[in-house]
């Protein structure tokens, strides 16, 4: 296994910083926070055309036919610029049909989420305090051929403008079953949260919407395969988030003065930065080792699933640890919204709060080796 970027990795990476330094400011970060869709349309466009939406899918849909390791490089790069973007949501999303889709569904659907033309979202989350991985209690009522789907989905990101939504239900054969709805299908009602995460969340609402066979788009193993590509690129964005708050710790660091010198020359400021650097750094390697894996899942399953969770556990422990170095060098004024701090701590506390914690993560880790 060689996880050094490739001169296609490291041009992807170039590319995707200097759009984000040269177009991408912290203010179009507040402004695009300000827009009804809650992110920038016009950067979602430039997205498009540089054929992003589609990098890691395949050449015969319209996708670069890039893996996840270009998509967990260019994810970071997102995370560094605090771009919230539909991109890695949709690509988690775009999976399952990608997988286990009919060709019939395929052809329509995922062509037009390669340009970016269209945006689709996983929707799992129920209310009653459950994750993505709990069992569905969204009813699917036999009606002719298919079923009637009743309940509401929680926390669906991007769920306003998303095109589509592949719901996990239970469909009475004891597993979730992935199927896709229309957001434009009669009987879907969707409305934003109210929520401190700058990513847009929905509540979703499905009154009698009738599924057909056809709309079925996997089983329990395609949900948790689809949801361990979606936590490496949300780990990958993390890590840009971590860069960019390691980069504005240094920075305050050697600027901020006390009794005439930058208070970056004390140890106890410096060491911080240090121990900040050495976890993210670390966290990188574990996803970039994650990403590789998954990319060769087929030869072998369960070390694609022990990397992800190796990864997972050990991120969801450094985030929270990073950014509490961060602030702890910035003092009270990184808590501040004039601040830019903020931009990237609020973000990566979304990210937290998503995906499965530590503990989560450990326990598969454990089992995959036999505890």
């Amino acid at each position: 296994m060689d996880l050094t970027l490739d001169d296609d990795q490291r041009l992807l990476a170039d590319s995707a910083r200097q759009l984000f330094e040269r177009s991408y400011t912290t203010e179009s970060v507040r402004d695009a926070e300000q827009q009804p869709d809650g992110f920038s349309a016009e950067l979602w466009a430039q997205v498009g055309e540089l054929g992003w939406p589609g990098i890691a899918l395949p050449e015969e849909h319209g996708g670069a036919g890039y893996g996840l390791m270009e998509l967990a490089v260019l994810a970071e790069e997102l995370g560094r610029g605090a771009a919230t973007l539909p991109l890695l949501s949709s690509y988690a999303a775009t999976l399952p049909l990608l997988w286990s889709g009919s060709e019939a569904l395929r052809a329509f659907h995922i062509p037009r989420l390669t340009s970016g033309e269209a945006i689709a979202a996983l929707a799992l989350v129920e209310p009653g305090g459950g994750h993505e991985r709990s069992t569905p209690s969204v009813s699917a009522t036999p009606s002719g051929d298919g079923w009637l789907l009743t309940g509401t989905k929680l926390a669906v990101p991007f769920g306003c403008v998303a095109d589509l939504f592949v719901v996990n239900v239970d469909l009475g054969d004891g597993g979730p079953t992935l199927v896709v709805v229309e957001a434009d299908a009669p009987n879907v009602d969707r409305s934003a949260h109210d929520t401190f995460s700058p990513v847009p969340l929905a509540a979703v609402t499905f009154n009698q919407v009738v599924v057909v066979p056809e709309d079925v788009v996997g089983d329990a193993p395609v949900l948790e395969r689809a949801l361990a590509h979606q936590t490496v690129v949300d780990t990958a964005y993390a890590v840009g988030l971590c860069d960019a708050a390691l980069a504005l710790a240094v920075e305050h660091a050697s600027n901020r003065e006390q009794f005439g010198r930058p208070i970056g020359v004390n140890q106890a400021v410096s060491h911080q930065c240090v121990d900040m650097r050495v976890e993210i750094d670390a966290m990188r390697v574990l996803t970039h080792q994650a990403a590789w894996r998954l990319d060769h899942h087929d030869h072998n399953p369960s070390a694609a699933a022990r990397a992800v969770a190796v990864a997972n556990s050990y991120a969801r422990d450094v985030v929270p640890s990073v950014f509490a170095r961060a602030h702890q060098v910035h003092g009270a004024m990184g808590f501040t919204m004039e601040y830019d701090l903020q931009l990237f701590s609020r973000r990566a506390k979304a990210y937290e709060l998503t995906g499965g914690g530590a503990a989560w993560h450990l326990e598969q880790v454990a089992r995959s080796i036999g505890l």
